[in-house]
């Protein structure tokens, strides 16, 4: 028996239009809820590995700043009498501290041996000259007739094991002796080994040219004088940290005349420096903290010692995010410049330290 469909009615053509194009753009919404579900994630995801960043580079330049250290010399540069380290260095009438100095939001620099390097504009480039690579080791007491090379033995003459390390050549040689120090140029070492281990460390003393000439001028009065009970020696580098074009944070090495990258993700680096005024063990100022601000005298400097360090590192996504603008409140620390264009769309993280510097004496 056969079934009549007369009076039955399917979808008009119009009415399934209607319906793929409801559906159309349900699913175009549902795309684009995921998408942005996807970007947040991503984003979030990109935070934190940019907080790691910062929080990694943050500890390496707290690291490496505690270990740059304080001299106490006279205030006299021209001395030819005092056998301390100099706090300052002569740059051309200039004053530069001498452990920890700050180029003040550049877009390039010069480094200590005569290579120009860019950096992201308006940021502060660091320099740590005469960073302990390792604590001081006891050596035999030498008086002003000890010429290279040094010896360290692995035990001391009152027993105690010392690990050895071999220092590179063109770091800094520390030679130390009861409140009077020099400053070497360590042209090659070697460790014999035996009972006890020692290590060979020959030194240049002349300066000469590049990195023996920097070490040279660190000495009082860019002289090198041998102190008259040398009983502890230690080995130098230098640095200079800089946020290249690129945002990565590198580290220039004076001994090996090289850039090593740090990390990445770094969109600045401010830098200000805490002086002791009185020399009295207290800090008094922070400078490089202000925009515009007016740096002290050669005078003003003379007489303080740079006690501390104040490091601000700021890293931000590698790309826009949108819709989003960072408020310019991020950036009301030191004298950083607030970012436009494309970075001022890019989400940022901040992390701030206070590092105090380590005195030769101790």
């Amino acid at each position: 028996m056969k079934r009549s469909h007369a009076g039955v009615r399917g979808f008009t053509l119009i009415e399934l239009l209607i319906a793929f194009a409801v559906f159309a753009v349900l699913m175009i919404a549902v795309l684009q809820l995921l998408d942005s579900s996807t970007r947040i994630s991503k984003t979030e995801s990109n935070l934190s590995d940019i907080q790691e960043s910062v929080r990694f580079t943050t500890y390496h330049l707290l690291r490496l700043g505690r270990m740059a250290g304080v001299a106490s010399g006279t205030d006299d540069l021209a001395s030819t009498t005092d056998q301390s380290l100099p706090s300052y260095l002569d740059n051309g009438g200039v004053l530069v501290p001498l452990a920890a100095h700050v180029l003040n939001n550049v877009s390039s620099f010069t480094d200590l041996l005569g290579t120009s390097h860019a950096t992201l504009p308006n940021q502060d480039v660091l320099l740590l000259r005469g960073y302990f690579e390792n604590g001081p080791y006891f050596i035999d007491r030498a008086g002003a007739s000890l010429v290279s090379p040094v010896l360290v033995s692995g035990v001391t003459g009152g027993g105690l094991s010392q690990a050895l390390r071999l220092p590179s050549a063109n770091q800094g040689l520390l030679l130390m002796g009861q409140g009077r120090y020099a400053v070497a140029n360590i042209t090659s070492a070697s460790i014999a080994a035996g009972s006890p281990d020692v290590l060979t460390v020959n030194f240049d003393d002349s300066g000469g040219a590049g990195a023996g000439a920097v070490w040279l001028s660190v000495n009082q009065n860019a002289t090198y004088n041998v102190p008259a009970h040398v009983y502890r020696v230690a080995f130098l580098e230098t640095y200079m940290f800089f946020v290249d074009p690129n945002n990565v944070l590198q580290r220039w090495r004076m001994s090996s005349n090289s850039v090593e990258p740090v990390s990445t993700d770094i969109g600045g680096l401010q830098v200000a420096l805490g002086l002791d005024q009185d020399r009295d063990g207290a800090l008094d100022q922070w400078i490089f903290d202000t925009p515009g601000e007016t740096l002290p005298s050669n005078a003003t400097l003379a007489a303080s010692l740079v006690v501390a360090l104040r490091m601000t590192v700021f890293g931000r996504t590698h790309a826009e995010v949108v819709g989003w603008t960072e408020p310019t409140a991020t950036f009301n620390l030191e004298d950083m410049v607030a970012p436009t264009g494309a970075a001022a769309h890019a989400k940022w993280r901040v992390m701030q330290v206070v590092a105090t510097l380590r005195n030769y004496s101790l």
